[in-house]
């Protein structure tokens, strides 16, 4: 009976089961040929020298008057801020040359 018992209480180990010890990092690789990301690192900035009549998206008139999307937004909620050119009956859209005209009035000394 004793002899049942200190075989219940022995732990069980998993002979397949890695210690610490067995741990070994990844080796790099030596290929010459670059790793392909899937996302790529950096975006595309808008082409803003092209055509003056060409519309810019919500995201790209942000970024050509160095200010945050939502500002536009909040702007446009406010009917204040630039002058928004209907794409489509959701889209939206800003012309560079009201963009320019928008801070020519606006600056100040």
């Amino acid at each position: 009976m004793a002899a049942q018992k200190a075989n219940r209480s022995k732990r069980r180990v998993d002979p397949n089961q890695l210690s610490l010890l067995d741990y070994q990092p990844p080796q790099k690789s030596t290929s010459a040929a670059p790793k392909q990301s899937e996302k790529p690192t950096r975006k595309r900035r808008p082409n803003f020298s092209g055509d003056p009549q060409a519309v810019l998206t919500a995201k790209e008139a942000a970024h050509y008057l160095n200010l945050s999307p939502n500002t536009l937004k909040a702007w446009r909620g406010k009917q204040k801020g630039p002058v928004v050119t209907h794409v489509g009956a959701r889209l939206i859209g800003y012309k560079p040359s009201d963009l320019d005209a928008f801070l020519a009035t606006n600056t100040r000394r």
